[in-house]
């Protein structure tokens, strides 16, 4: 049940970073790189605003690795 309530907080975060759940810090760092340089707002189609929102996605998921599962989801 703890999974699941979990899964339900971290979900719109994944979706952003199209991450699946579970995660490591390796596959973390790989998504957000790639979603990074997608939308980077010096990229022809890029956003500021969804740049900022995979940032954040990215640094809550990473706070979320941090505190309680020593760099690993699974």
């Amino acid at each position: 049940m703890e999974i699941d309530r979990v899964y339900l907080a971290l979900q719109p975060h994944l979706s952003l970073l199209q991450l699946p759940y579970p995660f490591t810090e390796e596959e973390l760092n790989r998504a957000y790189r790639r979603r990074a340089r997608e939308t980077h707002p010096d990229v022809p189609g890029g956003s500021e605003r969804e740049f900022i929102r995979v940032r954040r996605a990215y640094e809550t998921l990473k706070a979320f690795l941090e505190e309680g599962s020593g760099g690993e989801v699974r």
